[in-house]
């Protein structure tokens, strides 16, 4: 572990912005961190800030995701300011309630210059848009995908991240980022001997993020728009690229301009974890991401099963109660590895059933 330093953090969950980024190579990507270190130098005389962000689109499989996130970013305390980011071409965008600070923006799943239809562009597309359009004043950002939830509270220091320097998770299938792995788009990235095998989720300053956001959408669309690069990415649903451009090209876009820009990760392994896996010691993981089915017991959940379940039309609808604490006939490591799964399927279960009870005036759903 790094040595924690005093430092101010944003939350940032995956969501969907649209500037579009023409970035042209060679532009000068330094001028925003000149003016962010100005204002390091007072920043040791207050608490760090935090800001909880994440996109979405606009419909209701995202909805559920964006209320067990909201409901566990208030269940666990967690410091700091917390958005919506939303990728909406109708207005009003519909639920645009669930989360009282929606920010609004384009969709981008359709690239508005190639037509290329790929909904990751909204991911570093809603990041840039949110930060130039919104006032966002928080030191550092979290970014998250929807499909999380928080399991307990974390702090700048323990994270121990700093400008320049932020933390992601080790994704060690990104095999492009290997020298002896042809991407053709690798020629024209610079500083590419520098890339990293991160993704999933990040702690950045926010100076760090303005500079990224940008050359993020543009490399992710090198990446789409190159079949010189499409091969040996580590993608096992192109068919070694054979099949049309990676799903994962968004990934790559993140770490390529990461290279470029200058930023080094802290590899962050306990962080973030899928419930089901075994977990970490205390006080981590902090993050759940419940991306994948997991069972516990006989109750099992997966995302897939839920695309179009509609839990904030009232009367709200929730999901299938979790069986309790007190039931689990597991021991040791394994029964903490089943109380973090549990932990996920009852912060989902209790996002619903507030949202009834609050919102929709249920008395006992």
């Amino acid at each position: 572990m790094p040595r924690r330093e005093r430092r101010s953090f944003v939350v940032v969950v995956s969501v969907v912005v649209v500037a579009f980024a023409t970035g042209a190579e060679g532009v000068d990507l330094r001028s925003g961190l000149r003016a962010e270190l100005r204002d390091l130098a007072g920043e040791g005389s207050h608490e760090p800030t935090l800001h909880t962000v994440f996109s979405t689109e606009c419909n209701a499989y995202f909805d559920w995701q964006s209320l067990g996130l909201y409901n566990s970013w208030r269940r666990v305390g967690q410091k700091g300011k917390f958005t919506r980011l939303m990728a909406c071409d109708a207005s009003p965008a519909p639920g645009r309630d669930v989360v009282p600070d929606t920010h609004v923006h384009p969709n981008y799943a359709k690239h508005p210059v190639s037509g290329d239809e790929y909904s990751a562009y909204n991911k570093p597309a809603s990041i840039d848009h949110w930060l130039k359009h919104a006032t966002v004043t928080a030191d550092y950002i979290i970014v998250l995908d929807a499909d999380m939830i928080f399991r307990t509270a974390m702090t700048a220091e323990l994270l121990g991240v700093k400008l320049g320097s932020p933390v992601s998770a080790r994704y060690s299938y990104l095999k492009g980022t290997l020298p002896e792995n042809y991407m053709g788009v690798k020629k024209r990235v610079p500083n590419v001997e520098k890339t990293q095998q991160v993704g999933g989720f990040t702690v950045m300053h926010r100076s760090d993020l303005t500079r990224l956001a940008p050359r993020w959408l543009y490399w992710t669309e090198q990446v789409r728009s190159d079949p010189d690069s499409w091969a040996n990415t580590g993608d096992i649903y192109n068919d070694n690229g054979k099949a049309g451009a990676p799903w994962i090209s968004e990934m790559y876009g993140y770490v390529f301009a990461s290279a470029e820009v200058g930023i080094h990760f802290q590899v962050h392994d306990d962080f973030m974890l899928y419930p089901g896996y075994m977990p970490p010691q205390e006080p981590f993981p902090i993050v759940l991401h419940y991306g994948l089915t997991f069972n516990v017991m006989d109750w099992a959940f997966s995302k897939v099963w839920y695309h179009n379940f509609d839990a904030t039309t009232c009367p709200g609808r929730l999901f299938e109660r979790p069986p309790e604490f007190s039931e689990l006939k597991s021991f040791g490591r394994d029964r903490r590895r089943d109380e973090v799964a549990l932990h996920c399927a009852w912060g989902l279960y209790n996002a619903t059933r507030d949202w009834s009870v609050d919102k929709c005036g249920i008395t006992n759903p």
